[in-house]
């Protein structure tokens, strides 16, 4: 589609689409337990055996914890505002 401009060239810079996986847990799961979980499970995903695993199936394994995947939605909810108002689409 030629002429269709990137995301880039219509002016969003920043613009990443990609898809995350997260783990959660139920809201009143102790800390320590989540602490645990989100350490120990950071560990399995960056072993270059996981990793290749998970390739071979179409993911690419990219571990971040809950800070930074939180960082990302609170990134995108700016990002995604911008662009329906832009878009003129109303909120419902």
């Amino acid at each position: 589609m030629p002429d269709v401009p990137t995301m880039v060239q219509a002016g969003y810079q920043d613009f990443v689409f990609a898809t995350d996986t997260v783990l959660l847990a139920p809201s009143r799961t102790p800390t320590e337990a989540v602490n645990w979980l989100e350490r120990e499970t950071l560990k399995i995903l960056s072993t270059p055996e996981m990793k290749e695993k998970l390739n071979k199936t179409g993911f690419q394994a990219r571990p971040k914890g809950a800070k930074d995947a939180w960082a990302r939605v609170v990134k995108e909810i700016d990002m995604f505002k911008t662009v329906l108002e832009q878009a003129g689409i109303k909120k419902l």
